[in-house]
């Protein structure tokens, strides 16, 4: 999977490719990435690589979103998100 994103790419995933280790190895790689997070993943992680952002759709559902685009709001995050 890490082989397939591109360099300069951000890669947008959804829950199934969640795990810190994962986004630790995407980080290491120097990918740039928008990963929704398991609501039952824990709250431990690299701060110093990348940030969760939160947000609610209009439905008020709860969306956790890791990311290492530290020059983007978090909403511009979330919309990166919903319109992947």
């Amino acid at each position: 999977m890490l082989g397939l994103i591109p360099e300069n790419a951000i890669a947008i995933m959804d829950r199934e490719f969640a795990s810190w280790r994962f986004l630790e190895r995407l980080s290491e790689r120097k990918c740039l990435f928008v990963v929704r997070i398991k609501s039952t993943m824990r709250m431990k992680f690299n701060h110093e690589r990348y940030r969760v952002v939160q947000f609610f759709d209009e439905s008020q559902r709860e969306f956790r979103i890791a990311t290492n685009l530290t020059h983007l709001s978090e909403e511009e995050v979330s919309e990166l998100y919903r319109h992947r």
